[in-house]
Order: structure tokens, then sequence, then C-alpha cells
């Protein structure tokens, strides 16, 4: 063999220590370090989280004059208690309005995406169509209407909890 091979052979040999090097000795705080059982227990929270903002979503939206009230208490028993009372005020309103109108919702979740997500905190945008039939002096109004929620989420043990919900443009 010449020089130039050798020289060649040499610095691969040298690359491929330095590769085996990082692959075999890393931080093991690294994230890419992650055991296969701490990736699904990451993916089964995040999964955990998409579901509840979509349940408090799809319970918000889906309203229904003649049990509104408990419709929105369901909701609020996955809230914290922040946003329970936050919240409170508005129930009677939304209440007074759903019955006054006779107002029911459909709703048809498009789709749930995580946005930010922590082990103790996440923010989920949901986006969903609603049906909503109303009677109003007589007559009955069906129209379609678009929303898009912003849910802020906070674990509390093994249960997520909804701290906010926004809408968002």
């Amino acid at each position: 063999m010449n020089r130039r091979t050798n020289i060649g052979l040499a610095v691969l040999v040298l690359l491929l220590g330095a590769v085996f090097t990082v692959l075999v000795v890393r931080d093991p705080e690294s994230p890419r370090a992650a055991t296969p059982a701490a990736a699904d227990d990451a993916a089964s929270r995040q999964g955990a989280a998409t579901r509840t903002a979509a349940a408090q979503v799809e319970a918000f939206l889906d309203i229904d004059h003649t049990s509104v009230d408990a419709q929105l208490e369901q909701m609020l028993e996955g809230a914290t208690q922040d946003f329970r009372r936050q919240f409170a005020g508005q129930v009677r309103t939304i209440t007074a309005e759903a019955e006054r109108r006779r107002s029911s919702a459909d709703v048809t979740l498009l789709g749930v995406g995580l946005t930010s997500f922590a082990d103790d905190a996440a923010t989920v945008l949901v986006a969903a169509d609603t049906e909503v039939t109303s009677t109003v002096g007589g007559g009955t109004e069906r129209r379609a209407v678009p929303w898009r929620i912003r849910v802020d989420l906070v674990r509390d043990g093994d249960r997520w909890l909804t701290d906010g919900l926004r809408f968002v443009n």
C-alpha cells in the first residue's frame, strides 16, 4: 500500500473510533439517551394531554339547552381551581343564553395538535366545527360555526386538568 492509502485508512479508523465513542459513551442524562420505556411514557403522557384537550373542547362546545348546566359542570370537573373560579361567572350567562335561544350544538372535532409539552404542562390547539341550532322568535336558525381553541393543561398526578381555554383566530 502506498503512503496516501495508509493515511486515509488511519483517518477513517480515527473517525469510526470517534463515532463509536459518541454512540456508546454518551451522557446518560442526554435526551438522545432516553430509554424506550421513557420515550413510551412521554408519548403516553402526550397522548393523554391531547385526548383531555379534545374532550374538554367537545364538552365546552357540545351544548344542549336542556342540560347545559350539567354539561358545563362536567367540563369544569376536569379544570384547575383557578380556571374553575374564572369560568364560574360565565356559566350563568352561557346557560341563560342557551336556554333563551333554545340552542343546541353538535360538534365535529377536526384536528388536535400539541404545541408545547413538559412533564407538568402542555398546550394543545383544537380545531372543531359546530352545527348550531337555535329557536328565536318562533323560527329555527341553523348555522355552522368554526372554532379554533387553545387549551392550556397542567398535570395533577396522573390527570391533565384544563387551566385555560382561549379562542384563536
